[in-house]
């Protein structure tokens, strides 16, 4: 869409739609983008498919959260969906209620950020039971953090304060 995209991470719900995440390049910056592709292949959502993180409402305004923003994780369960990601050089992580809004209960808007000192690059994150597990690097340091899946909060029970370097 005018520059480099990425698309970073797909995941499938049981009714098989997809839903991808990535960044996409705008006006000299790279910004969340959440792409939905029905079972038939065609884009979702009556043509409106694109979804931008901070809005409240479908649509194909993106907004930037940070000097550059990107998803690198999406996980759909229950109707609720999940994104993780770095916006510019902090943890940042989302969640979308049914519908596809962001859940205002969630952080009062959606969107949780973390600076967690440095310049924190994510490349993956997994959940399990109770957290979103991230990995990336912080820096010049392998990073590993855990955020708790629904409060949108480090996980201090895991290495004191939610996180660590190695």
């Amino acid at each position: 869409a005018g520059g480099t995209d990425i698309g970073a991470s797909v995941d499938v719900t049981t009714r098989g739609t997809w839903f991808y995440v990535g960044g996409l390049a705008t006006s000299g910056t790279l910004d969340y983008v959440v792409l939905r592709i029905e079972t038939d292949g065609t884009l979702g959502l009556s043509g409106n498919p694109v979804k931008s993180f901070g809005t409240t409402s479908p649509g194909t305004d993106l907004i930037s959260v940070g000097a550059t923003d990107i998803g690198r994780f999406i996980d759909v369960r229950n109707s609720i969906m999940y994104v993780a990601g770095a916006a510019g050089a902090d943890l940042l992580y989302m969640r979308y209620a049914r519908g596809a809004y962001l859940d205002t209960s969630f952080q009062t808007d959606g969107i949780y950020v973390n600076d967690l000192g440095a310049t924190e690059n994510i490349f993956g994150a997994f959940r399990d039971a109770n957290d979103l597990n991230w990995f990336g690097d912080n820096g010049s340091d392998f990073l590993v953090a855990l955020t708790d899946y629904d409060a949108a909060a480090l996980d201090t029970a895991f290495h004191t304060d939610g996180w660590f370097t190695v």
